[in-house]
């Protein structure tokens, strides 16, 4: 049984590595890390079991989903953590009863996405929009389902060619990330902030932004590899844009 553990761990590695080349996909880094918590709740290793659940829960809650949730009260109640078993059997149970403005919000999502696809990135604008709306009505404007928004959002305005609000969108989740201590989206929402700065040519805010995000995704260590190494390319192409924004005003005279 053990050497089973073992190669569906290996097996699992070599799925997030195969992910670090592929690029960011957050509902796989999610069912990945809720697979590490099966098979650590399988092995009665308790609390690797609830890290790799919690892991699996805020990646999953970025892309509206929850799946880790029941698996995650179960571990809590085994390891005697009685009050964050209820909280978060009460938060389910509040997202349950909001059923109906999520599925508005998710299908304004789903128009967004669809829109983009086509081209449509005029529409896409307003589909974004009107789901952030919809999730800020129930969970207020700091939500995390709220931040996962905006970044749909920035990446339609960005490719729509408006940097600046694009930016604005992508600090905001940002914030809001950071807020709910969600490192992940923290450092998205500061990935996608940064080259939208280059684009506005704002290099000192691009510089900023970029090694913040690389901050963040060397704290997160093996899951962030993807996203630090993004981080420090656009940090150098900041670096290089600000170098050529000082030497500017000696090659005029």
């Amino acid at each position: 049984i053990c050497m089973q553990f073992d190669e569906a761990k290996r097996m699992l590695d070599g799925a997030e590595a195969s992910l670090a080349g592929f690029g960011i996909d957050i509902a796989l880094e999610a069912d990945i890390a809720r697979t590490r918590g099966f098979l650590a709740n399988a092995q009665d290793s308790l609390d690797e079991a609830a890290r790799q659940y919690e892991r699996s829960l805020d990646l999953d809650r970025q892309v509206g989903g929850d799946s880790a949730g029941p698996e995650l009260i179960e571990v809590y109640t085994k390891l005697g953590r009685t009050a964050d078993a209820q909280a978060l059997k009460s938060q389910l149970k509040t997202k349950d009863t909001a059923g109906i403005v999520f599925s508005a919000a998710d299908r304004a999502g789903e128009q967004c996405e669809h829109a983009e696809q086509n081209g449509e990135l005029e529409q896409a604008i307003v589909h974004c929009s009107e789901a952030i709306a919809i999730d800020e009505a129930k969970f207020g404007a700091d939500d995390s389902f709220v931040a996962q928004r905006r970044m749909s959002l920035g990446r339609v305005l960005a490719l729509h060619g408006d940097h600046a609000k694009s930016r604005a969108q992508y600090l905001a989740a940002a914030a809001t990330a950071e807020g709910h201590h969600a490192k992940d989206a923290l450092m998205y929402g500061l990935l996608g902030a940064g080259k939208e700065s280059l684009a506005l040519d704002d290099a000192p805010a691009a510089i900023d932004q970029y090694r913040r995000c690389a901050d963040v995704a060397r704290e997160l260590g093996k899951p962030g590899d993807e996203v630090r190494l993004s981080a420090r390319a656009g940090l150098g192409r900041a670096l290089t844009a600000a170098q050529q924004d000082a030497a500017a005003p000696t090659r005029a005279r």
